[in-house]
């Protein structure tokens, strides 16, 4: 019987007796389809894992007998290995997938209902099926690569890797728009081929800059391509020995200085309006860029080099200057007041660029998109990929997806990173993320008083303190290739001490006077360090390149 209200009568007959009638009625509930739980998610926490399904048991109050259910139709995303058959109350096993050819970026949810037909009656139970999917693309290793030859050494080729961020295997093509870079045309994620970049000398111009995309595709349908700058200077003539430079910049407050990661450019403001660029390789000065902002702080150039973020104190907000093309400008209002001693990070986790502030803010394209307190504070150093980022408290992970119209990731690595109680002021981190260093003014000493930058490793753990030393290092700074250059705010004696990637000791330089606090960085091809020597007063300021080689 389906279910429903029935009544009959029972009328019992006799003869020489009077009719009995007997009334009867029956109520017929409907069966219930059930399940534990209506709602399923898909792609994963990120969004990248668009392979394993989802599954849910369905079952039916009607004990062992089995009644035929389907699915209602499903959405162009969404497939299903069980759209029909037989439930029971030891209940049926549905299996829901994406569907990769209608999966777009983003977050998509729809109601799939499945019912059951008993007795004529039709049964039903809503599920709500949530997918997250980000946007599956090919990532190198680095987002910039600076290439040089000149009298202190070249740099002709780098390697990098290329990598799925969905973790699969999938095969590359690469190739330059500039006949001077040959590159590997082709790999494979998961064999771990080498992306490497060769400049052929005899094509490059001398003392000039030539610029060069490298763009590396598949043939996978919906991975997007990565684009790869790269830039080559080539010049017979150049810096050999430390030069110091004085800038003719006015001194407003703290200087603050940026290392470009394409070209060989150094970025230098007064805490003024103005920003000053300087070739690493000549210590000449090719530009200003002028009212950048009203009080500059602290500067990043984005990972690619393509734009100059730098902080205005006075405006409370972010100058964006294209690098590109420096007329071309704008300006990011931020959430809270910032200061000189507030850092900012451009960096590009999962290929998509943010700028991290060091009162925890981050901002994409001129957004408020996430707060994080493990990201504030006046240092922030990241690994090339922008996976990694360090603060003075420790070492975070930064992570990007397209779900739900764009999520910002932020959380602890394995392990924290050392803090001495000492005088932390600066920490770099290695270019593959393996280890952490921190200039510490107060942490690590000798009996002979001498102080040290300190190595550790991703749990935490102290390696050990790198060689050289003198009193109270304020600056650490990681090349490309992994050395490690330790910047001292003391004038006695050398005040840059320049290790191995392994920690070994290469060399020390005397610039002549302390550094500035967390104002060494190294140039783009890893030949020269750029480091602001202290400010007194109305002292003149000075820029001082270091000439490293390889």
């Amino acid at each position: 019987l389906a279910s429903g209200s029935y009544s009959a009568d029972l009328v019992l007959s006799s003869i020489g007796a009077l009719d009995r009638r007997v009334t009867t009625e029956l109520l017929l509930s409907p069966a219930t389809l059930s399940a534990p739980t209506t709602s399923l998610t898909l792609g994963g926490p990120r969004g990248r894992d668009l392979v394993t399904p989802q599954t849910v048991a369905i079952s039916l109050d009607t004990g062992v007998n089995r009644w035929p259910y389907s699915l209602s139709a499903l959405p162009a995303w969404l497939s299903s290995s069980s759209t029909s058959g037989l439930v029971d109350q030891s209940g049926s096993t549905l299996s829901f997938a994406p569907a990769l050819a209608g999966v777009t970026p983003g977050s998509v949810s729809a109601t799939v209902t499945a019912t059951a037909s008993v007795n004529g009656d039709s049964v039903t139970l809503p599920l709500t099926v949530n997918l997250n999917a980000d946007q599956r693309k090919l990532l190198p290793s680095a987002w910039a690569v600076g290439l040089s030859s000149t009298p202190a050494g070249s740099v002709l080729s780098r390697s990098l890797t290329v990598r799925d961020n969905f973790g699969a295997s999938l095969a590359w093509t690469a190739s330059a728009d500039a006949a001077w870079l040959n590159v590997t045309a082709s790999g494979n994620t998961g064999s771990g081929t080498a992306l490497v970049l060769n400049a052929d000398v005899a094509q490059l111009p001398s003392d000039t800059l030539a610029l060069a995309r490298v763009t590396i595709a598949s043939t996978t349908p919906g991975v997007e391509s990565a684009v790869l700058r790269v830039a080559a200077w080539k010049s017979a003539s150049g810096i050999t020995t430390l030069t110091p430079v004085a800038l003719d910049l006015p001194v407003v407050g703290l200087p603050h200085l940026a290392a470009d990661p394409l070209r060989p450019w150094i970025y230098v403001n007064s805490g003024g309006a103005d920003v000053a660029v300087y070739h690493a390789h000549t210590g000449q000065k090719l530009a200003t860029l002028a009212a950048v902002g009203a009080a500059l702080g602290e500067m990043s150039v984005a990972p690619d080099g393509s734009r100059l973020y730098a902080l205005d104190t006075a405006a409370r907000s972010l100058a964006v200057v294209d690098l590109d093309d420096p007329q071309q400008r704008s300006s990011w209002p931020l959430q809270t007041a910032v200061d000189a001693n507030t850092a900012v990070l451009a960096v590009r986790p999962n290929g998509v660029e943010l700028v991290l502030v060091g009162d925890g803010s981050v901002y994409r394209a001129g957004s408020l998109v996430a707060q994080a307190a493990m990201l504030g504070g006046s240092v922030l150093a990241a690994t090339p990929d922008g996976s990694k980022v360090i603060s003075l408290s420790g070492l975070a992970e930064l992570d990007y997806s397209a779900m739900a119209g764009g999520a910002v990731f932020v959380g602890p690595s394995t392990g924290l990173f050392y803090s001495s109680g000492g005088n932390p002021t600066d920490r770099a981190v290695s270019p593959d993320g393996s280890r952490s260093y921190v200039a510490d003014g107060g942490g690590f000493n000798d009996v002979g008083g001498r102080y040290f930058c300190g190595a550790f490793d991703t749990a935490g753990s102290f390696i050990g303190a790198l060689p050289g030393g003198s009193n109270y290092p304020n600056n650490v700074a990681v090349t490309w290739d992994g050395r490690v250059a330790c910047g001292l705010s003391s004038a006695q004696g050398a005040t840059v001490w320049l290790h191995s990637a392994g920690g070994a000791l290469l060399a020390s330089y005397d610039t002549g006077g302390g550094l500035q606090d967390r104002q060494l960085q190294a140039s783009a091809d890893g030949l020269v360090l750029a480091g602001l020597e202290q400010v007194f007063l109305a002292d003149a300021q000075t820029l001082v390149f270091v000439p490293i080689g390889r």
